[in-house]
């Protein structure tokens, strides 16, 4: 199932940290579509996030779509079905996936690499 949940600024960028510094070698490693950030392994921080390629704004709230499992913690995501603004929408991904290419019959590829999406130090 397909969740959303809405996150002001700095929840947003407290998730984003702590999934960010996923190991990459893992089933629990991030992907992500219209966010990009620099993470720093060392420091535990990531920066220069970018909001569907806008500056992030730590005064905004943003709608974020995920995979109900996700939402609930599990690989160890941060525990999100319980956010006041949480909401499980009944749509399963792989049906949403298999409408998406039933209606766009020519996919570019160029439109969905990740190109440095997440940067690390």
């Amino acid at each position: 199932m397909i969740a959303t949940v809405d996150l002001k600024g700095q929840e947003l960028l407290d998730t984003l940290t702590t999934i960010a510094l996923k190991e990459v070698d893992t089933g629990a490693y991030p992907q992500f579509a219209g966010i990009s950030m620099v993470v720093d392994r060392t420091a535990k921080t990531i920066s220069d996030v970018k909001i569907g390629g806008k500056p992030f704004d730590k005064e905004k709230t943003y709608k974020v779509s995920l995979p109900d499992y996700v939402a609930a913690g599990g690989d160890g995501y941060p525990l999100l079905k319980k956010h006041p603004s949480y909401v499980n929408t009944g749509f399963i991904d792989a049906e949403m996936l298999k409408k998406f290419f039933e209606e766009n019959k020519i996919i570019e590829a160029d439109k969905y690499d990740p190109k440095n999406q997440i940067i690390f130090k």
